[in-house]
């Protein structure tokens, strides 16, 4: 399931946004218009919650819950200039800081997976595939497992404490001007390991900043010139990591559709101008 809440446009079901305004109103935050937008945001957000609750009750009514394994998770950290909280941390979306990289990610499965366990170590959407197919007990074929990028979060789902040796996971901003991907290389681009996170925001090799995540979870402080060494070393698994993707990097050239063929199957399916407030499945 792929809720497009909460996104622009912002638009929830009468009365969701009340709450989040009355709030925002109390403590003098934003103007009118401002508060609006937020308390929406809110809105949506609170009504993801609900619905989210009625397929839990629903699974439980049906049976199916033990059966069931469900995954809440996000595409990107929140959006810049959203006036909303981010936990604190810096950037939001379209940054590569941990504000528009870090993401929830809540496992539920009844009766297999253990309940309220905080998995410290860090996982990333790659990971998902070899997990499911783990699960699934679908064998991997040979030739699309040398590709795999990701490991299976198994061990660490059924305890957090398993051991799960540090890996390098690369995030890069993925835009340039045509013609010109050898000039973004370190145009928004970070490598985490462990406690360790390299960020490059000035797009030159001598740019880097280093944050160690344990001290320093809203990556304020550089310690970059305290520990050369471990800056060094990522940023030459960054190199290797660029110099591994370019032929699979996606044909810039190719021509794609004069029009987006999900977008037609959406309006097919539920309507052309359909908003949040009008629909109501039971």
């Amino acid at each position: 399931m792929t809720p497009n809440a909460p996104h622009d446009p912002l638009d929830c079901p009468e009365g969701s946004d009340a709450g989040p305004r009355t709030r925002l109103a109390a403590a003098g935050l934003l103007d009118d218009a401002g508060r609006d937008r937020v308390a929406k945001f809110y809105g949506m957000i609170e009504n993801i919650d609900t619905n989210v609750g009625r397929l839990l009750d629903r699974l439980e009514s049906a049976g199916l819950a033990e059966d069931t394994l469900l995954i809440f998770t996000t595409d990107n950290g929140t959006a810049t200039g959203a006036g909303v909280f981010n936990d604190f941390v810096r950037g939001a979306k379209g940054s590569v800081w941990r504000g528009g990289t870090r993401v929830p990610s809540l496992w539920r499965w009844p009766g297999t997976l253990p309940v309220g366990i905080d998995v410290p170590a860090l996982v990333a959407h790659v990971d998902l595939l070899p997990t499911l197919c783990e699960i699934a007990r679908a064998p991997i074929p040979a030739e699309v497992a040398v590709r795999l990028e990701g490991r299976s979060l198994v061990p660490l789902l059924l305890d957090a404490r398993a051991p799960w040796p540090d890996r390098p996971l690369v995030t890069h901003l993925g835009r340039w001007e045509r013609g010109k991907v050898a000039g973004a290389k370190w145009r928004h681009c970070r490598i985490r390991e462990g406690r360790w996170s390299l960020v490059n925001v000035d797009n030159r090799a001598d740019a880097w900043q280093l944050f160690d995540l344990l001290a320093d979870p809203a990556e304020r402080h550089d310690v970059a010139a305290a520990h050369g060494a471990i800056a060094k070393r990522l940023a030459a698994e960054y190199d290797r990591w660029w110099d591994s993707i370019q032929e699979d990097l996606v044909n810039e050239d190719l021509d794609g559709p004069a029009e987006n063929p999900f977008k037609t199957a959406f309006e097919a399916q539920v309507g052309v101008g359909v908003t949040a407030a009008m629909v109501d499945v039971p």
